[in-house]
């Protein structure tokens, strides 16, 4: 196409679909509201989104059009409930769509409070939110679980996965990544303590993983007072931290 030229139209392909129908695991009753996330699965493990629909329908039933044909995953997330597995799905050309129901299980509740790991302090207005990808999707509710503490530097989450990491965040501290974090579906874990180290003044604070180390209250143990397991990293690895040369 020549530069400056406007009378050239581009005819796009139509999209395929996907769609399906969302039940409580417990009782088979229809969820709503909820959110599905459409990720193109362009390798093993690479995920591109390319829609999220929010869903009001009582019925517990969605459709989403407009997709690119071709291998894909279905994420389905509703406040209350832990987010839903990868369902695996090939768009076809359309009019066809491809179906992806999915079993919602009820979601882990975690309670906790953030505190200055100096003084003690409360932190009130801290953020705690559990991490992952599902953070690129548009939604009308939130599809990761997330909190702020309040006054007393208390929070509790809520719709949390088997496993989890959370990221905290606080005025003035290094931000910090406990993972290996593991609740039950309806179960309530905690009260667990993370304690933010406060940052030099001026300093841009950077983020701090936690795991099982300092943060955790009591030291050594995680949601209510079991073991925290962590997963992955350089423990799960079997490398150990070399100690720089003199």
């Amino acid at each position: 196409v020549a530069p400056g030229a406007s009378d050239r139209v581009r005819v796009l392909d139509p999209g395929g679909g996907v769609a399906g129908c969302v039940r409580a695991a417990s009782s088979g009753a229809p969820v709503a509201p909820f959110t599905v996330m459409v990720w193109e699965r362009s390798g093993p493990l690479r995920r591109v989104l390319q829609r999220s629909l929010s869903v009001l329908d009582p019925s517990g039933c969605y459709a989403v059009e407009d997709l690119a044909a071709g291998p894909a995953a279905v994420v389905v997330s509703a406040p209350g409930f832990a987010p839903s597995a990868e369902i695996p799905v090939e768009v076809p050309p359309p009019p066809a769509r491809a179906r992806a129901d999915a079993e919602l299980e009820a979601g882990g509740r975690l309670l906790g409070a953030v505190r200055d790991e100096a003084s003690g302090a409360p932190l009130p207005g801290a953020r705690v939110s559990v991490e992952g990808a599902l953070e690129a999707a548009a939604s009308t509710f939130p599809v990761l679980a997330e909190a702020t503490a309040g006054p007393d530097g208390r929070f509790a989450l809520d719709g949390l996965p088997r496993r989890f990491s959370i990221q905290v965040a606080a005025a003035g501290h290094h931000a910090r990544v406990l993972g290996g974090l593991e609740v039950g579906p309806g179960e309530t874990r905690g009260p667990v303590q993370i304690a933010p180290r406060p940052g030099a003044e001026g300093e841009a604070p950077p983020l701090c993983p936690g795991g099982g180390g300092p943060g955790l209250a009591p030291p050594g143990q995680g949601p209510g007072g079991g073991p925290v397991r962590p997963r992955g990293g350089a423990a799960a690895g079997g490398r150990r931290r070399r100690r720089p040369r003199p």
